[in-house]
């Protein structure tokens, strides 16, 4: 098999084919990463950028529309190990630095960007406020 028909069955949405590729590839990246002490998150994250539309082309946009379920259960299973990690007690007695920290990254993210729009662009004021409270996310 060449390159050229590997894209095609990938171009031609095989959706088996596909799912297994960025299994494998996640699953390797991941490796490699906790290899070099980095999440495993973070490999997921490079092998999607591989097999993206931008880098490899592998997995084109159109190929990956399909898939909105496969994306929410995969979301959702993210948050529920990033839930099952937290500890609550931890979070109990450290309330106010979590707050504090949460409050000044959030003004100050809201400030900079507001600031930066409103000298550096042409946007108008409530333009720039909607780009100032979609940062704070």
């Amino acid at each position: 098999m060449n390159i050229e028909s590997f894209i095609k069955i990938i171009h031609e949405g095989n959706g088996l084919f596909v799912i297994s590729l960025i299994v494998v590839v996640g699953l390797l990246c991941a490796f490699l990463a906790k290899k070099i002490k980095l999440p495993s998150v973070t490999g997921y994250i490079f092998a999607g950028i591989i097999l993206g539309d931008e880098v490899l082309g592998f997995l084109p946009i159109h190929s990956l529309d399909n898939f909105n379920l496969i994306y929410s259960f995969g979301l959702g299973l993210m948050s529920l190990s990033i839930v099952a990690h937290l500890n609550l007690h931890k979070l109990r007695n450290s309330w106010k630095r979590v707050a504090s920290i949460a409050f000044f990254q959030v003004s100050f993210a809201a400030l900079f960007v507001l600031t930066g729009f409103y000298f550096f662009s042409d946007y108008n004021i409530p333009t720039i406020l909607l780009i100032a409270a979609i940062s704070v996310s």
